[in-house]
């Protein structure tokens, strides 16, 4: 998007490599046993707790991410783009 300021496109990729990090790393500790970071859960592992986090539990993190990411990035755009209109 060429709307968008340049400041504000390096927290958005970075928030998105965060999240995307993270659930790999949950999902492999679902298959494999382990601690899940930031949320302490315990698991086995196994195959069916590895692909009922792949298909439940990761989505429902990526999209409460993506929440969390706009509530935190709209504002600062809009004052970034409101900033950028102001400099034309």
């Amino acid at each position: 998007n060429d709307d968008l300021h340049p400041i504000a496109k390096v927290p958005v990729v970075i928030t998105a490599l965060a999240a995307s990090i993270y659930s790999i790393w949950c999902t492999y500790i679902a298959f494999f046993g382990g601690t899940i970071p930031l949320l302490g859960i315990q698991l086995s592992g196994g195959f069916r707790t590895g692909v009922f986090w792949l298909f439940f539990i990761d989505p429902i993190m990526i999209t409460v991410c993506y929440w969390f990411s706009m509530v935190i990035f709209v504002p600062m755009m809009l004052i970034l783009a409101g900033l950028k209109k102001q400099n034309r």
